[in-house]
């Protein structure tokens, strides 16, 4: 995989909520577009082909609750996934479902897996009830199964993104969930796993070929690792959307909500990253020389000793100081 050029998605909407602070939320937004969500599970599941079309994407109820029934029990389980959509053009269907994870889920190839049988047990009840109101049996198995011979389910798909700080040290499979007590595992157990399990602080390559997508892989792992240093210029211009989804998943948003604020009233749509990151270093460093300064001050070392210890101050920086302290100019 290598880092292909990255094409831009569909028009952008500076209309974003930047008062939410919900990574999730954030995220699940993000990823409702329909060019960015099918990039992802071409990318990362289908090894760059373009199986699935955005314009062949509609939303799905993301309930995918049931109720399993026996003659001794009924349970309910109640799941609800974060992004469900259908992917279909008439001869191939499938259902694609994206679960976001902030934090590690050490029982995450579970949970997929019931979402999954979820999706699957709809389906067949679907399919049966069908059956059932057309009476459309061939012979007893078929009654007594609910679906014909020649009945199919759909496929179901699941992407699970982990967009957390920490490396991923959970369960990438149901087998790495298992205490087996003996070596049988790799031969005889049916093990499980998401379609795809994406860690975006662990990505050494962007196989994206979406722009917004790209970028804010990037973006993530570069505020993590690099805490706003040594950005590449390829951030010189990113949607709005996108750096604010950034933002809010790294925990920076508070920093840049005003440069965030500023350019949605002023209708842009991109943003210079690099740059804004850049100046925020450097305001968040000379503050920090405006601290050691004041300090010195007070302590009474001499001015001339102190300005060569605060070299990164501007004169309008170190002259409020003086006048701060009553220091001569």
């Amino acid at each position: 995989m290598g880092n292909a050029p990255a094409k831009h998605s569909q028009k952008h909407k500076t209309a974003i909520n930047l008062n939410n602070s919900s990574p999730d939320v954030q995220i699940q937004a993000f990823f409702r577009d329909n060019e960015r969500f099918a990039d992802l599970f071409n990318s990362c599941l289908f090894k760059g082909e373009r199986f699935v079309r955005p314009e062949q994407l509609r939303e799905l109820d993301t309930n995918v609750s049931a109720s399993i029934l026996s003659e001794k029990f009924q349970a309910t389980l109640k799941r609800t996934r974060d992004v469900v959509k259908f992917s279909g053009d008439g001869t191939c269907y499938r259902i694609l479902g994206m679960e976001h994870q902030q934090h590690i889920h050490y029982a995450m190839p579970l949970r997929t897996m019931i979402y999954d049988s979820l999706s699957y047990l709809r389906q067949a009840e679907e399919i049966s009830r069908r059956n059932h109101r057309e009476k459309a049996w061939g012979d007893r198995d078929e009654f007594l199964s609910g679906l014909k011979k020649d009945d199919r389910l759909i496929p179901c798909y699941t992407a699970v993104l982990y967009w957390g700080e920490k490396e991923w040290d959970g369960p990438w499979t149901l087998a790495d969930m298992m205490d087996f007590g003996s070596p049988e595992k790799p031969l005889y157990f049916q093990s499980y796993a998401p379609a795809c399990l994406v860690c975006a602080n662990g990505l050494t390559e962007y196989p994206f070929q979406n722009r917004d997508v790209s970028q804010l892989f990037q973006l993530i792992h570069k505020l993590y690792q690099s805490g706003r240093r040594n950005m590449p210029e390829t951030f010189k211009n990113v949607s709005l959307e996108t750096a604010y989804t950034a933002a809010v998943i790294t925990g920076t948003k508070a920093r840049l909500q005003k440069t965030f604020k500023n350019a949605a009233e002023q209708g842009k749509e991109w943003i210079d990253m690099w740059e804004v990151l850049k100046k925020e270093l450097e305001e968040e460093r000379a503050e920090g020389q405006i601290e050691m300064a004041e300090e010195m001050l007070k302590d009474g070392m001499n001015p001339e000793k102190v300005r060569r210890y605060a070299a990164k101050l501007s004169d309008q920086q170190w002259n409020k100081l003086l006048e701060q302290f009553q220091v001569p100019i």
